[in-house]
């Protein structure tokens, strides 16, 4: 099922969608791109069996950067299924985000194979959402935060 926050074409710098978030976790997310000017999308429920489910969301202007944060911890397999439907579809146009309680290298990996660029903490740290979101826009928040985010996981550059 897809709860979605706006149902026209949006017109901010960036806009984000969730995948199989819990509740808390979600809000805390939609939290922080509101502070960033960005535009909350919506979430889906659980893991999308096609891409028909993903696509409403997605209805973004050409120059405009979607991300999508996917929870790695309940189905990591439909994560990284899920990361790897959505990079095909709006190649370069989307960056892809695994969120996760888990420490686990192999996960870590798989979000990386998959197409995740950032592995963000569970719960949710607003700082954290804050610099991966930065990154995205490409605005850097200070030098070297890539290197000094202890909290946040940079997957690939």
């Amino acid at each position: 099922m897809v709860k979605s926050d706006k149902s026209d074409v949006v017109t901010k710098e960036f806009c984000v969608i969730t995948v199989g978030l819990d509740r808390e976790n979600a809000d805390g997310i939609r939290q922080v791109v509101s502070q960033e000017n960005g535009t909350f999308l919506g979430e889906v429920e659980g893991y999308p069996q096609h891409q028909g489910q993903l696509q409403p969301l997605l209805r973004t202007q050409p120059t405009e950067r979607s991300v999508c944060i996917i929870d790695f911890d309940t189905d990591s397999e439909s994560a990284a299924r899920t990361a790897g439907t959505l990079r095909q579809m709006l190649a370069g146009r989307v960056t892809v985000m695994a969120v996760s309680a888990k420490k686990d290298p192999a996960l870590m990996l798989e979000a990386m194979r998959a197409g995740c660029s950032e592995y963000l903490s569970k719960p949710v740290i607003t700082e954290e959402v804050s610099k991966a979101l930065a990154r995205v826009r490409g605005q850097a928040h200070g030098a070297g935060d890539a290197k000094t985010d202890r909290k946040s996981t940079r997957l690939n550059s």
